[in-house]
């Protein structure tokens, strides 16, 4: 299970209810029966009479939505996946949701019997893929906070992207476009790019003025042969050629 689950909701700060009304009496019951109950549940024994988990299962529907699930959460892993920029905490979220579902089943039958023996419901997965959905963007915005995005690791992103599409040329829209598990919005692709080419892996092409008024085009930058040749610099575990040399050398337009 991921070290920590993440959850950044949008602050009320400003804008709270000073004047609440108290939460109902039937809710409260409710939860401090609940809690009561899970707390008084009694350990299993084993074969020495010592105590020991109980250990829940999945009926057939609910094995079959988890493996669903996990067919997709495994592509949303790879470099250019959804998840592909924080693999630890993604490789382990198929592991939260079995946890989360596990809890919500005790939690729903609480005090109405061996709720161990009964097996973990389509239903309640289904619930619990819910709660892992909404924990991927807030664990996005968490990492990103705490400044695991910085622009060399996004450069370094960027050249993947590149050879992984075996590009010459691309535009500024391209980047946003094709790496969506890594920037958010389309301005933030603008600090990696100059990184590459203020090193000389890519420079931007210089466009002639358009005519009239409208929507100017996206940026082009050309891909340093040189570098795409060698299928070096950050690409190739050599991630100091990004960070502190002065790159490939200057970018030549192909002839042809």
């Amino acid at each position: 299970m991921p070290d920590f689950l993440y959850a950044l909701p949008t602050s009320l700060l400003g804008r709270r209810d000073i004047d609440p009304p108290p939460v109902p009496e039937t809710v409260l019951s409710d939860y401090h029966d609940k809690v009561l109950a899970l707390l008084h549940l009694p350990f299993a024994k084993d074969h020495n009479g010592d105590p020991c988990p109980h250990t829940l299962s999945l009926d057939a529907g609910a094995a079959a939505r988890l493996r669903r699930y996990e067919a997709w959460v495994e592509p949303q892993l790879s470099e250019f996946g959804e998840l592909g920029r924080m693999t630890d905490w993604g490789g382990k979220i198929v592991g939260a949701v079995v946890r989360i579902a596990g809890l919500l089943h005790m939690t729903d039958l609480a005090g109405a019997g061996d709720a161990w023996k009964v097996p973990i419901s389509e239903a309640t997965i289904e619930c619990a893929i819910a709660i892992g959905l909404y924990l991927i963007p807030h664990a996005k915005a968490a990492f990103a906070e705490m400044g695991t995005d910085e622009n060399i690791g996004n450069a370094k992103s960027i050249l993947r992207w590149i050879e992984h599409k075996d590009l010459q040329s691309f535009t500024r829209r391209d980047v946003h476009q094709g790496t969506r598990g890594t920037f958010k919005r389309a301005a933030d692709v603008d600090a990696p790019l100059a990184v590459l080419v203020a090193r000389g892996f890519v420079r931007q092409r210089k466009e002639t003025s358009a005519n009239g008024s409208g929507r100017h085009p996206s940026p082009t930058y050309e891909v340093n042969p040189r570098w795409a040749r060698q299928n070096g610099g950050c690409e190739r575990g050599n991630s100091e050629d990004c960070e502190d040399s002065e790159g490939p050398g200057p970018v030549r337009r192909k002839r042809g």
